[in-house]
Order: structure tokens, then sequence, then C-alpha cells
């Protein structure tokens, strides 16, 4: 579910998400993008105004690849958070745990 890229010298251009990659984890990562669009208010906001623009088999797509981008996030900040446990070599930083995802979403790994 990643965007496909066309890349010469320095000419870089994406394209549309590609079918590479496991049926399962797109069939999981699609059955998951419906039951936030229909149990989540922000997530439907978003799927409706995608499936007016794109159609509605696009728009799950979409927004599957962006509950996997926010589940990359999660991972990336938990690998971080466990090697600065110790505190060696980690900046004295009081937001360390949580991280911004969007303008409305602030996920934290802190209990």
């Amino acid at each position: 579910m990643g965007a496909s890229v066309h890349a010469s010298g320095q000419t870089y251009q994406t394209g549309n998400i590609t079918k590479q990659g496991r049926k399962e984890m797109r069939a999981a990562l699609v059955q998951s993008a419906w039951m936030a669009v229909s149990h989540h208010p922000q997530w439907k906001e978003q799927f409706e105004w995608l499936a007016i623009r794109i159609g509605k088999k696009k728009a799950i797509v979409a927004i599957a690849r962006k509950l996997l981008v926010i589940v990359w996030h999660v991972l990336i900040l938990a690998g971080s958070r466990s090697a600065c446990g110790s505190g060696e070599g980690c900046p004295d930083d009081p937001g360390r745990g949580t991280k911004q995802i969007d303008s409305d979403t602030t996920w934290s790994l802190t209990p």
C-alpha cells in the first residue's frame, strides 16, 4: 500500500497506491478502515469527503493507508522509547512519548 515512485536523475514523481505487498495485510487494513469509518466520526468525515471526490473504493484504501501510517508512527515511537528507556543519550524532552500525527490527533504511548 505504498505510493509508486518514478525517479530518474533529478526527476522524482509519485503515483497512485500500488497493490504490491501481502494480500492478507492489505485486506486486514481495509477491514480496519471500514471499522474506523463506521465507529469514529473523524474517520467517517474524511471518508465521506474522499468518497465524493474519488469514489468509495479508493477512499477506503486511502483511509487504510492513513491508518497504516499511524501504526508505523506508533511502532517507531515505541522503538525510540524503548531505546531511550535508560535515559542514556536521549534528549531531556518533556514531550517524549507523544507524537502529533495531524492537526487533530495526538497519540501517546505513556499511560
